[in-house]
């Protein structure tokens, strides 16, 4: 498990642990993004002047549904909270990539618990390996089954069937797409799943501008969530233009996410330090760095230096 896996994996935990107090988790405590706890305000959007009262969760839910895909992949889905809100309103298939063992595990059990018959399929899946059809499973989270590893439940047994290439026609990412190596590459797989007409919406941070007061907080921003580098919306499309896909739409949310103050410079510098100290010694220590990277990204909103940005791409006709 790599560093931000393990982050990830951190945070999953500490979401189920607080959700389980009182009369056990609900859906909507089950949040792994911005997205899922952003404030029910309207989205700015530059093509339109459509206005929602909701948040942004519903909002995607009630534009995919619109959309009406036959089949979605959500990438890095957390607990398929936004894949389980897009079965309630349109009948597809739903399908959520996950890199953590337990956060697979929990999701699984948790949705054919509370929605049956319509669950999402979460799987268990390292970014960028092939998205692999497998046989049903009985999913256990590891304190079930006297352990701690969180395993899956796939028996050594089953195998792998057909790879599901060019089989969706809307492919999701919130705010994983930023932690890839190489956009290129990641774009590259994206264009082995998406059928010859899909669209692949991407809401992430986005950097506007890089002037050198920016530099320190962007780097302790990858710092605190091991993030390679903080892309531009020009990255991306960049990338995108290689493999046939161009931008059709892009919504800003900034100003949706939930606003901390801007803390002072030394204050930002206390807080790396203790970030560096105790990341990735243990999971506390990880979440704490979760949570510090938060205050730096806050800062670079108030900056103007980053924006929360949905964008929207599809493939160009041959």
């Amino acid at each position: 498990m790599n560093a931000s896996d393990a982050q990830y994996d951190a945070l999953s935990r500490l979401i189920v642990a607080v959700a389980s107090l009182g009369r056990g988790p609900r859906p909507a405590d089950l949040n792994m993004h911005k997205a899922l706890i952003s404030e029910p305000e309207s989205p700015v959007h530059p093509a339109s002047s459509r206005r929602s009262k909701t948040g942004i969760n519903d909002w995607l839910t009630a534009e995919i549904a619109a959309v009406k895909p036959r089949r979605v992949l959500d990438i890095g889905c957390g607990f398929g909270t936004l894949l389980a809100s897009i079965r309630a309103e349109h009948t597809c298939d739903t399908i959520g990539l996950s890199p953590t063992p337990f956060t697979v595990a929990y999701a699984n059990r948790f949705w054919r618990d509370h929605q049956p018959g319509s669950a999402p399929d979460i799987r268990l899946q390292a970014f960028g390996e092939p998205v692999v059809a497998r046989p049903g499973s009985d999913f256990e989270t590891g304190s079930e089954r006297g352990d701690d590893s969180g395993s899956s439940g796939i028996s050594e047994t089953e195998t792998e069937t057909e790879t599901e290439s060019r089989s969706f026609d809307l492919i999701i990412a919130l705010e994983s797409i930023g932690y890839s190596a190489d956009l290129t590459d990641t774009l590259s797989w994206l264009d082995t799943l998406l059928d010859e007409h899909g669209t692949v919406w991407l809401l992430d941070d986005w950097r506007i501008a890089q002037w050198p007061e920016h530099a320190s907080a962007i780097q302790a921003l990858g710092r605190c969530w091991h993030r390679p580098r903080l892309y531009s919306v020009e990255d991306l499309l960049n990338a995108a233009g290689d493999h046939g896909l161009s931008l059709v739409d892009r919504v800003d949310f900034t100003h949706r996410v939930p606003a901390v103050h801007q803390r002072p410079g030394s204050a930002r510098r206390v807080c790396l330090r203790i970030a560096k100290a105790v990341s990735g010694a243990t999971r506390c220590g990880e979440v704490a760095s979760a949570f510090l990277g938060g205050w730096y990204l806050e800062s670079l909103y108030n900056q103007g230096a980053v924006r929360y940005e949905l964008i929207k791409l599809q493939r160009l006709p041959a």
